[in-house]
């Protein structure tokens, strides 16, 4: 027999059902303002709409309403007004509810809502089976995540949602600036979802026609999707371009195409093949890309490359740990001509983060690195960083470190190339350092001023002199302001003051970064993204400061 805690109302109910002979009985509607709710607890596993996996068998459900009849005969309810059944993290809401214990099969109507972890859905009516995990829900609206998703009908079955006829958006569903509307959706929840025979709106307006449309929905991968984006570049200028993301097998690929008429080759492609096996992760990168090196110089490379990374790992008995990556592929920097391939091994090793006071904390980090290339040329790098941090209070802290990189010792002129020593490409330019740094970083994260650094650097072996400071405004919920200059006082100049805006309006978003040269005007350069945000929880934001640039995706 079915445990059936009960509680005093429903006690009551169970006893007039035994006065009347086992038919059953309805509590009187006063009874919920009298303050006796009514509670029902059963021992049923109701696994909430495409949920990935169910709760324990005996994990039990909880039914609450104005109006309650069970019968102990047939395992037969019936609830009405307010009804709410609860079983683990989900909950099903409805007007009007029915069900059986036995087979486990309950069927809500009126106002029905849905929720579980990283979903919400409501409808019309809902039919759910907890024993076989099948269930249909009509006229739905449901959240994934970010995602909205809006049809005729929802079915669930073995960790899987499937809509039919269905719009989806990461924006607004009242006023979507980006819209897909398909045949048919398979969402695997907090995985991914995938819309086949779809039709792209902008505004409303059909843009495109898509066979097979996917977005993730893995919270740290929010920015693997789909979509257009329209951006400039110095080296494409004014370009279009889309973005499509899906799963294969275990793997994840993200493919990307652009039109600029005004490039040398007004058509590129993208393709990355993303895969963790075990401890490692294995990358797998055709096409051209675009990034910001090291040095904070917008880099244009045809590759073809295979790249592996390795988790880091403890080193026995000393409080480091230790960590590897390969790379190996056929390289072609587009602004210099050079072509040849490049194969690379980095050894990095780590100290964990130690305390020299009780408010004071430090760590160093050392790394090897060996560069082979198709020209010949070769280099060993050899690199040490170590770095002291305090908090200063609540809301900033100073840290003081220290950079030190040898490449081969001494760098003979004679060797050194137009990428740097013993490299032949600018991306991969790397020089000698040897430096200290003062930085000062304030984050009070709240109002106009959000954060703020400024940083003292002397460099031991140029024996220059400079500072940069940098500042966020954070001019609105929606809108980040950015700024940032850099000080030579050897020199007695300002060397580079950059501008940066970051506006977001549902899914629109705006990114701008105006990069200035007082020393020569002719250098400066402005960029510039526009696009429909269609990578939920995603957002490019400049960062500046230290003499660099770099654009991350948040």
């Amino acid at each position: 027999m079915l445990a059936r805690p009960l509680t005093r109302a429903a006690l009551w109910a169970a006893r007039a059902r035994r006065r009347r002979g086992g038919r059953t009985a309805a509590l009187p509607r006063g009874a919920r303002a009298l303050g006796a709710a009514l509670l029902l607890v059963v021992s049923l596993a109701l696994p909430a709409l495409g949920a990935a996996a169910p709760p324990a068998p005996g994990a039990p459900i909880t039914v609450t309403g104005d109006h309650v009849q069970y019968d102990t005969s047939t395992g037969d309810f019936t609830a009405d007004g307010h009804v709410k059944a609860t079983q683990a993290d989900q909950t099903i809401t409805a007007d009007h509810m029915t069900g059986n214990v036995t087979t486990g099969m309950v069927h809500a109507e009126g106002h029905v809502v849905l929720t579980q972890p990283g979903q919400t859905a409501t409808g019309n009516t809902l039919t759910y089976n907890y024993r076989t995990r099948v269930g249909n829900m009509e006229t739905v609206t449901s959240k994934y995540g970010p995602w909205n998703l809006t049809g005729r009908s929802l079915q669930t079955a073995r960790g899987q949602g499937v809509g039919y006829n269905t719009s989806v958006t990461p924006c607004d569903p009242k006023h979507p600036a980006f819209l897909v509307r398909s045949k048919r959706v398979v969402v695997i929840p907090d995985d991914h979802l995938t819309a086949y025979q779809s039709t792209l709106y902008v505004y409303g307006v059909p843009v495109a026609y898509l066979p097979v449309y996917t977005a993730s929905l893995r919270r740290q991968q929010r920015n693997r999707g789909s979509g257009p984006t329209v951006g400039y570049t110095n080296f494409d200028g004014l370009f279009i371009e889309w973005n499509q993301w899906f799963p294969v097998g275990d793997a994840q690929d993200q493919f990307r195409i652009r039109y600029s008429a005004s490039s040398p080759t007004p058509f590129t492609a993208e393709n990355t093949l993303v895969q963790r096996m075990a401890d490692h992760v294995w990358t797998l990168h055709l096409g051209r890309q675009e990034f910001y090196d090291i040095n904070g110089n917008l880099a244009n490379v045809d590759r073809n490359s295979l790249d592996v990374a390795w988790d880091a790992h403890d080193i026995p008995g000393v409080p480091a740990a230790y960590q590897l990556e390969a790379h190996y592929g056929d390289y072609n920097e587009i602004s210099t001509g050079v072509h040849t391939t490049r194969a690379n091994g980095i050894l990095t090793v780590s100290s964990h983060t130690f305390q020299l006071t009780k408010s004071i904390s430090g760590a160093i980090a050392a790394y090897y690195r060996y560069d082979a290339y198709g020209t010949g040329q070769q280099r060993n790098i050899f690199s040490t960083q170590a770095a002291v941090s305090e908090p200063l209070n609540a809301v900033s802290s100073a840290t003081l470190s220290y950079n030190l990189l040898a490449i081969n010792g001494f760098n003979p002129p004679q060797f050194v190339t137009n990428g740097g020593p013993f490299s032949p490409f600018s991306f991969d330019s790397q020089s000698p350092a040897d430096s200290l740094t003062l930085t000062y970083s304030y984050y009070p994260g709240k109002g106009l001023f959000n954060s703020g650094s400024i940083n003292f650097q002397y460099g031991i072996d140029s024996q220059q002199f400079a500072s940069t400071a940098s500042a966020n405004f954070q001019v609105s919920p929606t809108i980040l302001f950015t700024t940032s200059a850099t000080y030579n006082y050897t020199q007695s100049q300002v060397t580079e003051v950059d501008y940066g805006l970051n506006a977001t309006c549902d899914c629109l978003q705006l990114g701008v970064l105006y990069r200035t040269f007082p020393n020569s005007p002719s250098n400066n350069t402005w960029y510039i993204t526009l696009g429909i945000n269609t990578l939920p929880g995603a957002s490019t934001q400049f960062q500046l400061g230290g003499g660099g640039l770099n654009t991350t995706i948040r």
